[in-house]
C-alpha cells in the first residue's frame, strides 16, 4: 500500500528558475530549426483548464497582457524542481515555429500587476526570443486572466500547484509532495472532513500514498535523492522525514554504517 503511484503528465511549462546560458543554447537551436524547416507539432494540453474549471469555475477572460506587467508567481508557491534545459530549448522550438498553444494563467493584482499561476517558463522563452529577433510581438503574452477578487489566495495557489503537478512528464518525490502538501493544508485550514480521503479521490491514489508523500515535504534534500534513486523505500523515507532536520543530517552522516 506504501508504494507511491505512478503520476503521468505531459511536459511542464511552468518554473522560476532561469538559466543564463538558455539563450545561447536556443539561439542555436532556433538557427537549427529555420535551416531543417522542421515543424514541431505541440500537443495542447487540456487538463490544465479541466484544474481551473474545478478550482475557480468558468470565470476568467482570456487576454493579451504585456510582460513587462507580469510578476513572478511566489517561490512558497511553485517550489517543483527546476525543468531541464533540454525540454525548455523544445519549448522554445515550438513557441517559434507554432506560436503559444497553451495560453499562461494570472491572477490581476492591480491595473498594470498580473500574477503568473502557471506559465513562468513560457513568460521567460517570449523574454528570450524577443532578445534574440527584435520582434515586439514577444514583448506580450497571451493569457487567461482572473480579475481583482475573482480567487481567493488558497484558490490562487491552489491553481499553481495543481497546474504544475498535471503538466509535468516526471515528478520527483520533492514535487509529489509539494503538490499533494499544500492541498492538504488547505483542506485542513478549512476544517475538511477525512482530509486524506479526499486528497486520495481527488489526485487518484491511495490514502496511504497521500499519508506518506505528505511526509515528504521535510525530507531533507539528500536523503529525498536517495529516495528517487530507489536506495530507500517510501515508508522508510517517511520515518525519516519525522525526524528534526538536524537529526535527519545526523542519520545522513552515518547512512552506511545504518
Amino acid at each position: 500500500d506504501a508504494r507511491p503511484e505512478d503520476i503521468k503528465g505531459t511536459i511542464g511549462v511552468s518554473d522560476r528558475f532561469s538559466d543564463p546560458e538558455l539563450k545561447k543554447a536556443v539561439q542555436e537551436s532556433i538557427q537549427n530549426t529555420i535551416q531543417s524547416k522542421a515543424v514541431l507539432e505541440p500537443e495542447k494540453d487540456t487538463s490544465v483548464e479541466s484544474i481551473l474549471e474545478n478550482i475557480a469555475g468558468s470565470s476568467g477572460s482570456y487576454q493579451k497582457i504585456p510582460r513587462s506587467e507580469l510578476i513572478a508567481t511566489p517561490a512558497e508557491w511553485n517550489q517543483f524542481s527546476s525543468i531541464s534545459r533540454e525540454k525548455k530549448i523544445l519549448m522554445a522550438e515550438s513557441i517559434y515555429r507554432n506560436g503559444l498553444q497553451q495560453p499562461i494563467v494570472v491572477r490581476k493584482l492591480s491595473d498594470h500587476e498580473y500574477q503568473i499561476l502557471a506559465g513562468n517558463t513560457r513568460n521567460e522563452i517570449f523574454g528570450i526570443l524577443y532578445d534574440l529577433t527584435g520582434n515586439d510581438f514577444y514583448l506580450s503574452i497571451d493569457a487567461k486572466v482572473y480579475d481583482i477578487n475573482e480567487l481567493s489566495d488558497d484558490q490562487a495557489r491552489e491553481t499553481a500547484s495543481d497546474t504544475n503537478y498535471v503538466q509535468r512528464a516526471e515528478l520527483s518525490a520533492r514535487d509529489k509532495a509539494f503538490a499533494i502538501h499544500p492541498r492538504i493544508e488547505m483542506l485542513r485550514k478549512h476544517k475538511a472532513t477525512y482530509v486524506l480521503d479526499r486528497v486520495a479521490e481527488q489526485m487518484n491514489i491511495k490514502r496511504t500514498t497521500v499519508f506518506y508523500w505528505n511526509k515528504l515535504v521535510t525530507l531533507i534534500p539528500e536523503f529525498t535523492q536517495y529516495f528517487d534513486e530507489g536506495k530507500i523505500r517510501l515508508k522508510t523515507a517517511s520515518k525519516l522525514a519525522g525526524w528534526p532536520e538536524e537529526i535527519q543530517y545526523e542519520l545522513w552522516k552515518r547512512r552506511d554504517v545504518l
